[in-house]
């Protein structure tokens, strides 16, 4: 019935095959090492436990450097997936199914190496009265990550967003149908602002706005490194 902590002199590991249930509002909060051993065929899943959504799992900067592992996880039934604060887990072979708000959500110069991610379904069924949900991915104050295949499929607003001076490598990336549909605000299947992203092998699929790219703060720098880009059936590229 509670959120649980991994104090920053444990670590807690969660073997193949396990499946974990989360009162709703509730978080597992690491300060310390999580190591999560799912397998392609006995992956773990991390859902709710009876009605309404938990939020996911959350990296605090003092778990920064202590080698969490996630691997073969599924989470559903969430508000949040991931949310990353100034640390460093690898992150392999995820799906996170139906986020209400954000599938990996990134703050405070976080810096993972994430791996074979889909998100499916962010939003979907959800309306909040602000903009901040049915993301994929958002990147965020001056968070720098490594990106490699994601798959980012039937979103409300945004499949990738990057803002506040981050940067990251960003490769084989799939971007499909960001519709805003019953949202008052637009959609993009990239939104970068005040970054400086190095994005490769993109796909976009049918979005208001195929990758838009803006610069509000004049006290930072926006450049954005984009090839072997394709954008289709989207009202603006």
């Amino acid at each position: 019935t509670e959120s649980y902590h991994v104090s920053v002199s444990d670590e807690l590991i969660i073997s193949p095959c396990t499946s974990v249930k989360m009162d709703a509002g509730k978080r597992i909060f690491v300060d310390g090492r999580i190591l999560i051993e799912g397998t392609s065929t006995c992956p773990v899943i991390l859902s709710a436990l009876s009605s309404g959504l938990h939020e996911g799992i959350q990296f605090n900067s003092s778990s920064l450097g202590r080698g969490s592992l996630i691997e073969n996880l599924t989470i559903q039934n969430s508000i949040f997936g991931i949310t990353i604060y100034g640390s460093d887990p690898i992150i392999n072979d995820i799906s996170i199914i139906n986020p209400s708000r954000v599938g990996i959500d990134m703050f405070s110069s976080a810096s993972p190496e994430i791996n074979n991610v889909d998100i499916i379904d962010a939003g979907d069924g959800f309306f909040y009265n602000d903009w901040r949900y049915g993301l994929g991915i958002s990147v965020g104050a001056g968070s720098n990550p490594v990106i490699n295949s994601a798959n980012l499929s039937n979103l409300k607003i945004r499949g990738l967003n990057i803002w506040g001076a981050s940067s990251g490598t960003y490769q084989n990336i799939l971007i499909d149908n960001v519709s805003a549909e019953g949202a008052s605000t637009i959609s993009a299947g990239v939104w970068v602002e005040d970054s400086t992203p190095v994005i490769d092998n993109i796909v976009v699929d049918k979005s208001d706005y195929g990758i838009l790219i803006r610069h509000i703060d004049d006290g930072g720098y926006t450049m954005s490194n984009i090839s072997n880009c394709v954008v289709v059936f989207c009202k603006k590229s």
